[in-house]
């Protein structure tokens, strides 16, 4: 009898240990796997019966809140056109579907009190660094044009706004046909053009070449330059609309000189030129802003064709592509001293009752250049800055610009005749920079309407910064 109960117990021990084993793979080992899948009903019905998290910015504005809806609850949409490639259109899409564990609380981001007040826990809140004021300025200035505007404070790295344009209104992609239509528009209203758009990046390639010439040092940064209007390298050759004469590294980058600019980078060299672009990481992708990004292009500098190349990248108009966060870096890491950083979009996570639970920061991706390299290069910006206030004055515009400096320029579309984009980079306040901030427009026939609108948004964050 004996050995007959101790046979029993020993197979009821066997079958709890292996139906804990079980339970305990399913649950904890292959938990994650199955949660990641796309049909996983369970954690689709609880984030609808759980309150879900809100997006808010920094300033407090609630671009996502929850609302109760038939069967559960939904998200209301604050200033949607505005916000809408950050919130994105659904639960897959934007924030909403990169950080939809939290705002569901399938991350098990809560607290106790949550679990005692409601019986489905609510999900927690994400802080973001975008200001909602600057946000909807951005997205106001490019009403009517293509193109975008990224603005980020200089101490920290946080992104103030990152608008695109054109937008869409996430309420009115309900349905996979009106998904369908949004999607196959030609000007590309879903993308979020500040880190997926790769443009030709024009004059912000001489700038980073007058970065490395200083960075350098020697005969090559105090060396006059002569521009008799055009210059053969190798079998390409390279003209300016005048000629300039001879001319120092200043007059060249602030006169838009391209024969001396590519006269600077053939005494560089294409191995200097590439350790530097290395350095200040200009062709990686943005891994910490969250959303999708690109990884920007240039071509061969050691082949067969590798000096006209070079020249070509320098004035970055045939094959060089970047987007408009990566040069937006370039003048950050300038105007942070020399150190590149990588902005972020995402400030906090927070609990349902307020606790800080997660907090994010820009990652230092070191130092590119010396401390008075960036130094000479945010003079040379203050120089350029002082030519666009006057242009600005000419245009009857009658406010102080508090800027610390400005550059603009304008690349050519060779399928769009008479047509391009201009891009603008602005630094303010006065004296020390605390914002910088990146303008793109996209078929335009000159830089004016850029500067016009580049300068307003500078003038407007400089004075929030105050």
């Amino acid at each position: 009898m004996r050995a007959r109960i101790e046979a029993w117990a020993a197979a009821t021990l066997c079958f709890v240990g292996l139906a804990l084993v079980v339970q305990a793979y399913w649950q904890v080992i292959a938990a994650p796997s199955l949660t990641a899948l796309p049909w996983d009903t369970h954690k689709r019905l609880r984030a609808k019966l759980a309150r879900p998290g809100r997006v808010i910015t920094r300033d407090g504005v609630e671009i996502l809140a929850p609302v109760r809806a038939e069967g559960g609850w939904a998200y209301r949409y604050g200033a949607p056109e505005a916000f809408a490639h950050l919130t994105g259109y659904d639960e897959q899409t934007g924030l909403r579907g990169k950080f939809f564990d939290v705002l569901s609380g399938e991350a098990g981001c809560g607290d106790w009190r949550a679990w005692l007040m409601e019986p489905v826990p609510p999900g927690c809140d994400v802080v973001l660094t975008v200001d909602g004021r600057a946000q909807e300025a951005a997205a106001e200035a490019l009403k009517g044009y293509r193109g975008c505007v990224l603005a980020v404070r200089v101490g920290d790295g946080a992104v103030l706004a990152a608008a695109s344009a054109p937008t869409y209104n996430p309420l009115s992609m309900s349905t996979p046909e009106e998904v369908d239509v949004v999607a196959t528009d030609p000007h590309e209203p879903l993308l979020f053009r500040p880190t997926q758009k790769l443009y030709a990046p024009g004059w912000a390639m001489a700038w980073v070449t007058a970065a490395a010439t200083v960075e350098t040092g020697g005969e090559v940064a105090r060396r006059r330059w002569q521009c008799d209007g055009a210059w053969q390298c190798g079998r390409m050759t390279v003209r300016c609309p005048v000629a300039h004469g001879r001319v120092s590294l200043p007059d060249a980058l602030l006169r838009h000189c391209r024969v001396a600019m590519t006269q600077m980078s053939d005494a560089l060299g294409p191995q200097a030129f590439r350790n530097f672009l290395k350095a200040l990481h200009l062709l990686d992708q943005a891994s910490d802003m969250v959303l999708p990004s690109a990884a920007g292009r240039m071509p061969d500098l050691f082949d067969w064709r590798g000096r006209e190349n070079l020249a070509d990248a320098v004035l970055g108009e045939r094959f060089v592509r970047l987007t408009p966060l990566a040069v937006e870096r370039f003048f950050l890491t300038m105007a942070r001293g020399g150190e590149v950083v990588q902005p972020y979009l995402v400030a906090q996570v927070k609990s349902p009752s307020g606790h800080v639970l997660q907090v994010f920061q820009a990652k230092s991706l070191g130092r590119a250049v010396r401390q008075e390299t960036a130094a000479e290069i945010l003079e040379l910006m203050k120089a350029g800055g002082e030519i666009y206030k006057s242009a600005m004055v000419e245009l009857g515009w009658s406010q102080d610009l508090g800027g610390t400096g400005a550059a603009a320029w304008w690349v050519p579309d060779p399928e769009k005749h008479g047509l391009g984009t201009a891009w603008v980079v602005g630094m303010a306040p006065a004296p020390q920079p605390q914002i910088v901030l990146t303008l793109v427009l996209e078929d335009v026939p000159d830089e004016k309407m850029a500067v016009e609108l580049g300068m307003s948004l500078l003038n407007y964050l400089g004075r929030m910064a105050v």
